[in-house]
């Protein structure tokens, strides 16, 4: 049975994505970056899920590090968004599907399985979603052993 959640109440006009799109992995995720930088020397061919991608700033400089072999999986609720994520990432010229991809997912059921991912990363999303707890399990539940949430 599937539980209703709340939305994401911030929503995805344009002035609140466009707000978000000078966040970069050096400056929102500089905790990340010297794990994957360590975790590409034992596997280059790493994956790393960036769940509530939003303008997919972030998620195009996560997929930049893990050039050329690692992928990143960008994930949001909303197409237009994930549209203009996957345009981002074309300008900052990764290779779509190879480096970096997108799809539509909540963090509540992501559509993958079980053990997946080397990294899960989600980047101020738990502060806004009515059960925190709840996304924190799919996220461990799609990340390897051993892995990585961020």
């Amino acid at each position: 049975m599937t539980t209703q959640h709340t939305p994401y109440t911030i929503g995805h006009a344009p002035s609140q994505t466009k707000h978000h799109e000078w966040r970069t992995a050096a400056n929102s995720a500089p905790h990340l970056l010297p794990h994957l930088k360590k975790a590409l020397t034992s596997n280059p061919n790493l994956k790393l899920l960036d769940i509530g991608c939003g303008p997919g700033t972030i998620s195009a400089s996560l997929a930049q590090q893990l050039l050329p072999s690692g992928h990143v999986l960008a994930t949001d609720i909303a197409d237009d968004v994930l549209s203009r994520a996957k345009e981002h990432a074309i300008s900052q010229g990764l290779s779509v599907p190879q480096n970096i991809s997108f799809q539509k997912a909540s963090v509540y059921e992501l559509p993958f399985s079980g053990n997946e991912f080397d990294i899960v990363h989600a980047h101020q999303v738990l502060c806004h979603l009515d059960d925190p707890v709840a996304a924190v399990k799919e996220m461990l539940r799609v990340c390897k052993p051993g892995g990585l949430i961020s």
